[in-house]
């Protein structure tokens, strides 16, 4: 006998702290919901290409967004474009010109990092102060090594795109 009273008071007290928890469940999600706590800001900004062609460093302004690109590839490659993607509920496009600073050829061997600036415009890409931007990062590349001519008077046949998700906030 004295088994099942310490069972049902076991239960008694799961099922009572449990909706305890489900309430505070639901308030944090109204409060997200409604706005008046935003718990993305909460959460850290990432930038994420791929293991071959890294994010390292990003930095987002009011005047632009610059990222510190490493290319892994295992050959050189030419950035031929790049811009910020709007995901769905955003309301955004980054598709400004874009400048890979310190490489006049364009030229990007491999293991060697380079700046990526995509300055803002103010009609597609709002980028004031405090606002966080998702989106994807597309990164449009040609090969260096493939021996044939390409676009651009380029070697390298094809193009290849890389795309990740990106959350920064404005600073």
């Amino acid at each position: 006998m004295a088994a099942r009273t310490k069972a049902q008071a076991a239960m008694e007290f799961m099922v009572t702290y449990g909706w305890v928890f489900i309430a505070g469940l639901v308030i944090v999600a109204s409060l997200n919901y409604f706005g008046i706590m935003r718990i993305d800001r909460m959460l850290p900004d990432s930038c994420f290409l791929s293991n071959d062609l890294r994010c390292d460093a990003f930095n987002a302004k009011a005047d632009g967004i610059t990222f510190y690109i490493v290319n892994n590839l295992g050959f050189g490659i030419k950035v031929e474009d790049a811009y910020i993607e709007s995901v769905e509920g955003t309301n955004y496009d980054c598709r400004s010109a874009f400048a890979t600073e310190g490489f006049p050829d364009g030229l990007i061997n491999n293991n060697q990092g380079f700046t990526l600036s995509l300055p803002a415009d103010p009609l597609l890409c709002n980028l004031e102060s405090g606002r966080i931007v998702k989106g994807d990062l597309v990164i449009t590349y040609h090969i260096d090594n493939t021996g044939m001519e390409g676009p651009s008077g380029y070697q390298g046949t094809t193009p290849h795109t890389v795309r990740g998700p990106l959350k920064v906030g404005v600073a």
